[in-house]
């Protein structure tokens, strides 16, 4: 789990402690699954930034 991806689990956590009723149950829902979402391509962006990276070093190792 890179560091995007462990803000985005403590914000989800936190969003989870507040209590929610009525409407706002299903709005706090649709929240969580964004933030589940996000970090989810923070991990998929993050390994396309390291294999991208890696390739630029081997490309210049020659």
């Amino acid at each position: 789990m890179n560091e995007i991806q462990k803000k985005i689990q403590e914000a989800r956590r936190l969003i989870s402690i507040i209590p929610v009723s009525g409407g706002s149950v299903d709005v706090m829902a649709a929240a969580r699954i964004q933030l589940a979402a996000a970090a989810d391509a923070a991990g998929d962006r993050s390994a396309l930034w390291e294999a991208h990276k890696q390739a630029e070093k081997e490309a210049q190792d020659g």
